[in-house]
């Protein structure tokens, strides 16, 4: 029904366009965890009316799809609005992407926070020498914070057995 609704709400704001003699369209992904690849990609994307197709250049693109589009202008200034980490709304600039939002304001941010457990000695001795981008991704995935994974590190309720791989040892340690 979400997914109907939408393909309707998207066929309205296409008359409307029409109406208002809209030339160009925009795209619009929403800046949060939520937004899948396909949207992310999709997110500031502009294209001619008369190139519209719902599914290929205009939302609805998958079910649940949260896009939506505006009419482009080029040069236009202004801000938009992204969800934080800390689930609050903030306002960034207007003509920022959903991949650029993504590394600045979601990678770097996990970055920043986890480099401060560099060089921390676990519980069995063990220093931790580096972050992989690996566990960047898993970290914004899981939505788990540095400051717990410290928690596991030094107070574990278990600590698993070295792997060895070929990119180097990881041991698995459980906090609550």
């Amino acid at each position: 029904v979400m997914t109907e609704s939408a393909f309707f709400a998207s066929e309205a704001q296409r008359d409307c366009f029409e109406e208002l003699g809209v030339k160009r369209y925009q795209v619009l992904g929403t800046l949060d965890l939520h937004t899948c690849g396909e949207c992310g990609d999709m997110d500031k994307r502009v294209f001619d009316m008369r190139d519209r197709q719902v599914g290929v250049t205009a939302p609805p693109f998958h079910p649940w799809c949260r896009c939506t589009t505006v009419p482009y202008f080029e040069n236009l200034s202004g801000t938009r609005a992204a969800r934080g980490a800390d689930g609050k709304t903030h306002q960034v600039r207007g003509d920022i992407t959903y991949t650029e939002w993504y590394e600045q304001y979601v990678v770097k941010r996990v970055e920043n926070e986890y480099k401060g457990l560099v060089g921390i000695e676990s519980a069995n001795g063990l220093r931790l020498s580096g972050i992989s981008d690996h566990v960047v991704e898993r970290a914004i995935q899981r939505g788990v914070k540095a400051s717990d994974v410290q928690d596991a590190l030094l107070n574990p309720l278990k600590i698993g057995k070295i792997k060895k791989r070929e990119n180097g040892s990881s041991v698995e340690y459980v906090g609550e």
